[in-house]
């Protein structure tokens, strides 16, 4: 049941981007559920997702969903005189739902958008994370 409603609660979220066009076109008919592992790099300007076996960055909207990642920047980010605070990258294993190609995020740098709605797990990254 809980499943359930973080998916719809998702979804909902999804289509508000949509709708505020903030999403590429013809994205209702081609969201996609992901479920998969792969690198979570937030910082200035930057709030990205590289999946395993991929090279694409995926722009993430939001963590609202997914409480123990924001944790985990919270926690990992150090001060850095230049931009604020340093990027912070970690390991996650989520579900979410991935736009159809467009252009999102900052200055429309990214091809995917992705709304996170369960985490699997996250941690610091390692060597062997996506092998």
């Amino acid at each position: 049941m809980t499943q359930r409603l973080i998916s719809t609660n998702a979804l909902i979220i999804f289509a508000l981007l949509s709708a505020c066009g903030l999403s590429g076109p013809g994205e209702r008919e081609r969201v996609q559920e992901f479920d998969g592992r792969g690198r979570y790099v937030f910082g200035f300007e930057a709030s990205l997702f590289v999946p395993c076996g991929d090279t694409q960055q995926w722009w993430v909207t939001s963590l609202d969903s997914v409480p123990a990642v924001q944790t985990y920047v919270t926690t990992h980010q150090r001060p850095n005189a230049e931009s604020g605070v340093d990027y912070v990258t970690a390991f996650v294993s989520w579900r979410g739902l991935r736009s159809a190609a467009g252009r999102y995020g900052h200055l429309d740098g990214y091809v995917y958008q992705f709304v996170p709605y369960a985490i699997h797990e996250v941690r610091d990254t390692a060597a062997s994370d996506c092998h």
